[in-house]
């Protein structure tokens, strides 16, 4: 269900909140999101160890399209978004999975669930809100078995070969997901 926040209120455009059965998931252009969001996303990102490059984390989501929030009391529990990579990481991607990703410039990312709300399907919620309308090619890379799944379910493909990741701390092995 979606409702359309009254002009009354003063958000930039486009707005909206999407509701899910539990969780009311915020979307809006990235470049729109107010510091305290982008702070409270920077924050539950870095906590779930879903990336490693803070400086990276930053830029990226200062410059994403599309961003997804999902509260509860107030409280930012989940987050993922359609960003646009520099090119210099779509290269080192590409070289690492040995695919050429030319023409591919949007990677849907930075998903993210605070621990105490995991298991309630919030990362295929937002994943949902984000995708089923974006038309544009598409790549993610991910180590995680549930995320894999869900980006299967919305018509990525894993291609090339997989590179180690993660921290010293907890090495993973990267994938590269298509959706073209």
């Amino acid at each position: 269900m979606r409702v359309t926040i009254p002009r009354a209120i003063s958000l930039p455009e486009p707005f909206w909140f999407e509701m899910s059965e539990q969780f009311p998931v915020v979307l809006r252009p990235g470049a729109f999101w107010d510091p305290p969001s982008r702070k409270n996303a920077f924050d539950l990102i870095l906590a779930s160890k879903a990336v490693s490059n803070q400086l990276a984390l930053e830029a990226n989501l200062r410059n994403a399209t599309q961003l997804a929030m999902s509260y509860r009391q107030g409280r930012l529990i989940a987050t993922a978004t359609i960003k646009c990579p520099q090119g210099s990481y779509r290269e080192r991607v590409s070289a690492k999975s040995g695919i050429d990703m030319r023409g591919i410039d949007a990677e849907f990312g930075y998903v993210a669930v605070d621990e105490p709300f995991r298991d309630r399907r919030l990362a295929t919620i937002l994943a949902d809100r984000l995708l089923d309308d974006f038309q544009a090619p598409v790549f993610a890379t991910t180590g995680h078995p549930a995320m894999k799944k869900i980006l299967a379910r919305k018509g990525f493909t894993e291609e090339g070969t997989s590179w180690p990741g993660g921290s010293s701390d907890e090495p993973v092995a990267l994938s590269l997901f298509l959706r073209r």
